[in-house]
């Protein structure tokens, strides 16, 4: 219920999804956000506060790769796993 979307489609339509595939990518999307955000903060104190600016663009690109409008786009390689 905590992914971004999945919680407006109706309850009918959220039964056709595999929710344990979803959370589990969402995990690991999350887990290599956070090694992102870590690497660029260590090497930003070690070599220069310009790493951290590329760190957070490159998390920009992948996050604004992940955000879909279309609810069949976004969670279309879940359905009919279950």
């Amino acid at each position: 219920m905590l992914i971004s979307g999945f919680n407006t489609l109706p309850k009918e339509q959220r039964e056709k999804y595999d929710k344990l595939s979803m959370s589990k990518d969402m995990r690991n999307l999350c887990f290599v956000w956070c090694i992102l955000f870590v690497v660029g903060g260590v090497l930003s104190y070690i070599v220069s506060k310009y790493v951290a600016i590329i760190a957070f663009v490159i998390w920009l690109f992948f996050f604004i790769r992940e955000v879909h409008f279309d609810p069949e786009k976004a969670f279309g390689k879940y359905k009919g796993n279950c």
